[in-house]
C-alpha cells in the first residue's frame, strides 16, 4: 500500500526529516504520559511508539545507504513503515495530550527565528528538540546515543550548525514558545525558560567539544500530583504549582 519505488526517488531531505520526526514520537509520548494511568488505547499507542525509535535506530544507516543507491531494500522499507504507519497509529490511538511535548515545542520556538524555517525542515528541528528535552530531563546517556544517531542522519544537533546565535536575548521568543506552546500543556513537571536555556547551553557546549566523556546533568523538577486529577488536564495543576 506504500510505493517505496516512488519514495526512494524523493529528495533526501524529506526522508531525513521524516526519520527525525518519527524518533520524537517515542520520546515525547513516553515523557508526556509519565506517571499517568493510561486507558487501553493510549497504553497500546505508547507501546507502539517504541518502534518509532527502535526501527529508525536499527535501520537508519542502511536505509540511507539504500537511498543513496536508489534501491528500496528492506532497511528503507522498515524506515518508511516507521515514518508512515507507526507514527500514524500512535497519533490516532493515544489521547492528543500524549502526542507532543518539549521536542515539538522547541521546534515551533525555532520557527520564530528569521530564516530557520526556510533552511530546515520540521523533522530537523524536532530532532534537535529531542536533545533539549533529554537534557532538561537529565537523560545524558540517552542524549549521547540520540545525538550520534541524528548526526548519522545529517540532522543538526547544535544551534551553531543552524547558524543561530547562542544568545539568550536573541532566543527570547524561542524560549518563551518552548514552554508556553500547546505542546507543553501536559508534561510530568514544570519546565521553565531558564531550564530550556540551560539545556540549550549544555547541548551546545557538549556537542561542540572534542571531549565527549561527560555531559553535566540537568535535574528535572519533581512535582507531586494530586489524586483524582484527570490525566489530560494535568497541565492545570502543573501551572498552578509554578
Amino acid at each position: 500500500f506504500i510505493n517505496t519505488d516512488i519514495m526512494i526517488h524523493a529528495p533526501k531531505m524529506y526522508f531525513r526529516a521524516g526519520m527525525g520526526d518519527t524518533i520524537a514520537k517515542y520520546f515525547e509520548c513516553h515523557f508526556s504520559a509519565r506517571g499517568d494511568e493510561l486507558d487501553y488505547h493510549s497504553a497500546l499507542g505508547r507501546e507502539i511508539s517504541n518502534l518509532c525509535y527502535e526501527r529508525i535506530r536499527t535501520y537508519a544507516g542502511k536505509a540511507l545507504a539504500e537511498f543513496g543507491e536508489g534501491k528500496a531494500g528492506e532497511a528503507f522499507t522498515q524506515a518508511v513503515l516507521a515514518i508512515t504507519v507507526n507514527t500514524g497509529l500512535v497519533s490516532h490511538m493515544v489521547e492528543d495530550c500524549y502526542n507532543c511535548a518539549l521536542a515539538h515545542a522547541v521546534c515551533y520556538g525555532l520557527d520564530l527565528i528569521p530564516g530557520v524555517a526556510e533552511r530546515f525542515l520540521h523533522g530537523d528541528l524536532v530532532g534537535y528538540g529531542i536533545l533539549i528535552q533529554l537534557a532538561v530531563d537529565g537523560q545524558s546517556g540517552t542524549l549521547a546515543k540520540v545525538r550520534k544517531l541524528l548526526k548519522s542522519m545529517e540532522i543538526p544537533v547544535t544551534l551553531k550548525e543552524m547558524g543561530v546565535a547562542l544568545d539568550k536575548e536573541f532566543l527570547r521568543d524561542m524560549l518563551k514558545e518552548s514552554v508556553s506552546g500547546p505542546d507543553m500543556e501536559h508534561i510530568p513537571y514544570p519546565v521553565t525558560e531558564d531550564m530550556v536555556w540551560e539545556a540549550v547551553c549544555k547541548v551546545e557546549a557538549w556537542c561542540n567539544s572534542s571531549d565527549k566523556s561527560e555531559l553535566l546533568r540537568i535535574q528535572p523538577i519533581k512535582v507531586a500530583y494530586g489524586e483524582g486529577l484527570d490525566a489530560c488536564n494535568r497541565n492545570v495543576f502543573v501551572r498552578s504549582a509554578q
